[in-house]
């Protein structure tokens, strides 16, 4: 194991699916709040964030079978079961060892050119 006691499985999962504080908050409260679903709204509430970022956020963890998206609408998601296992040990080393996740998570370099490219975007995004 690294000297900052992140397990390469670990930073795996951080390169392949978060690139952000706020994404990494999605999977913790998800988590949290299993086995139980919420909407984004009720996310965004609760995160201190946007209904739309964290719509997002969570629109993309459902495309790449992190979460679950159940009917009706609104969407309600949950933690899927797909990285369950990596995802509580992210909670857990995320307790013990917050910095050393939070850098892992700024390391990465899409989340920096991700920083970078969102400070332009201006208003809602179209689709």
């Amino acid at each position: 194991m690294p000297a900052d006691g992140v397990p390469e499985d670990i930073r795996q999962f951080l390169r392949e699916y978060v690139n952000s504080i706020e994404q990494l908050e999605i999977l913790l409260r998800l988590f949290e709040i299993a086995p139980h679903a919420e909407t984004s709204a009720e996310m965004a509430k609760a995160l201190y964030s946007s209904v739309e970022s964290i719509s997002s956020r969570l629109e993309t963890f459902a495309n790449k079978g992190l979460v679950n998206r159940h009917v009706p609408e609104p969407w309600h998601y949950s933690l899927a079961s797909k990285e369950s296992r990596r995802i509580g040990e992210l909670v857990r080393l995320y307790r013990e060892r917050r910095v050393s996740i939070i850098n892992e998570i700024f390391s990465n370099p899409i989340a920096s050119v991700q920083t970078f490219a969102d400070a332009f975007i201006i208003g809602k995004k179209k689709e």
